[in-house]
């Protein structure tokens, strides 16, 4: 059955003929999960107890051993006061205290909320009070007042994996203290605890486990590069099918690469997809060593032929290995996931080479944001915000982020041509276009770039650059230099972050 609809695909998204050359992904697919987003979990360490889950600076963890703290955090996690359907938000670096509090919260049925190294202290307060989060769990070097963060998002619970030095030392000063008050300290409804010793409580004989496969178990949050993040809500079956699914791509289809290597921070959506394949396969995961720090200058991943959703749990589309490559090609659906180009008014089909916003639907991805569960349509269909076309065969080419598209005088503007075009002047080295209104209120574009080092051009160059390559409906008004663009992980423009007296 499943195998049917790789080999034919679907009337909006034909599947190309090379799905059927890769035979493991087909049988992959030919049977889904059971709808428990710690499965894969669950299953590897049965199978393969003494197998190493991830390596970190020269040492690996067992899936036996994975399993066990993930247990004994869950089983602290109860204890604590934390109720199947919590939010339980993880502000964690890239370590394996990182991997055990994810699962142990999906272990205690509660609903995780990650949010990766990179968020900022301000970000974190929003998206917990947003979400209503009843436990943080954090690391002493991210949060240095854990207690005033306690305060600020009414949590309930802080929960500090790694200890400070300063704690460190406070805790050396209280070996010589009476138990009676080292009891009153410890106590289990106080503000901050201390998750070091979650992963010392033995694990439970017996645990009920086992939420529907529909129950909430991530909310994980969007990049946020035209407004706020929005946290798009993820079900049991949709982490687990997208963990199938994104494992099989790998090993079956993309066998050039390895998901041995984590490429993006672990909490981060990319990076929580390919930790939830990796266990689902039995493989082990390597982490960057703690003092490294993830570097994606000038990587769109929209335009790298992968296309990531914060609203998936796994790649949305890709091209297949050794693919010629097309200029902003996000690549084909994977199995499971249909994708159409519709326009502004409904979820209709537009023709093949028309450009109009990339709607997607499948089992692995998201049924709506938090406080906003009508996010997709009443057939399953997100709109994902971006403009797109789809090819003859099946592909998928990016055109623009709708919120970015502005029209002037001269007609509508995609500020990713005008980026592009500029880019490739030798002078510059980034550039990001916006719209912007004049003293009549007539919009016009405005360019922000960033010079190569050593390089001088002026602004009547750079407008006779864009002129002689894209007309005078993309060529920007103004240009400001700057040293540099506030920019997301990936490297795009937050042009939500733009001075606003120069937004439009």
């Amino acid at each position: 059955m499943v195998e049917q609809a790789v080999e034919a695909g679907t009337a909006s998204s034909p599947c190309p003929s090379w799905w059927s050359r890769y035979p493991l992904l087909r049988e992959g697919m030919s049977s889904l999960p059971s709808g428990h987003a710690a499965s894969g979990l669950l299953r590897s360490a049965e199978l393969h107890p003494k197998d190493p889950a991830y390596r970190y600076n020269g040492r690996t963890g067992s899936y036996a051993g994975l399993l066990r703290r993930s247990l004994r955090f869950a089983n602290g996690l109860r204890a604590s006061g934390v109720k199947p359907g919590d939010r339980v938000a993880i502000y964690l670096p890239s370590i394996p205290e990182a991997i055990m509090a994810y699962y142990g919260v999906l272990l205690a049925r509660a609903v995780a909320v990650p949010l990766h190294e990179n968020c900022g202290l301000d970000e974190v307060r929003r998206r917990s009070i947003e979400t209503g989060t009843a436990a943080i769990v954090t690391a002493g070097d991210l949060v240095r007042e854990p207690e005033r963060l306690a305060e600020e998002t009414s949590v309930t619970k802080v929960i500090v994996i790694e200890e400070t030095r300063a704690r460190r030392l406070r805790a050396e000063a209280l070996r010589g203290v009476p138990a009676s008050i080292l009891d009153k300290l410890s106590r289990k409804d106080r503000a901050v605890l201390n998750g070091n010793a979650f992963l010392s409580i033995p694990a439970p004989q017996s645990m009920e486990i086992a939420p529907h496969p529909e129950d909430l178990a991530v909310i994980q949050y969007t990049n946020g590069t035209t407004g706020p993040a929005r946290g798009a809500i993820l079900t049991h079956a949709a982490i687990e099918a997208g963990a199938a699914r994104h494992a099989f791509w790998h090993e079956g289809v993309n066998a050039e690469e390895s998901l041995r290597t984590l490429n993006a921070p672990l909490l981060h959506p990319e990076g929580l997809a390919s930790l939830n394949a990796s266990v689902y396969r039995s493989g082990c995961l390597e982490l960057p060593e703690r003092e490294s720090r993830f570097r994606f200058e000038k990587r769109l991943t929209r335009q790298a032929g992968r296309y990531w959703l914060a609203e998936a749990a796994s790649l949305a589309l890709a091209l297949p290995p050794n693919a010629r490559a097309k200029a902003g090609a996000l690549g084909y659906p994977l199995p499971g996931i249909e994708a159409r180009v519709v326009g502004d008014g409904s979820f209709d089909e537009r023709p093949v080479g028309m450009v109009g916003e990339l709607a997607v639907r499948g089992q692995q991805l998201a049924r709506g944001y938090w406080g906003d569960e009508g996010g997709q349509s009443s057939e399953g269909w997100i709109r994902t915000g971006d403009l797109a076309r789809m090819e003859e065969d099946g592909c998928f080419i990016f055109a623009e982020r709708k919120s970015h598209r502005f029209e002037t005088m001269q007609g509508m503007v995609m500020p990713n041509e005008v980026e592009t075009i500029l880019r490739g002047h030798p002078a510059i080295s980034r550039a990001c276009v916006i719209g912007t209104k004049d003293d009549d209120g007539n919009e016009q574009a405005l360019a922000y770039v960033v010079l190569n080092a050593e390089r001088r051009v002026s602004p009547m160059q750079l407008q006779r650059w864009c002129r002689n390559r894209a007309g005078r409906r993309g060529t920007p008004v103004r240009f400001e230099f700057v040293r540099e663009l506030p920019q997301t992980l990936w490297g795009e423009a937050l042009k939500r972050e733009l001075p606003p007296e120069n937004r439009a």
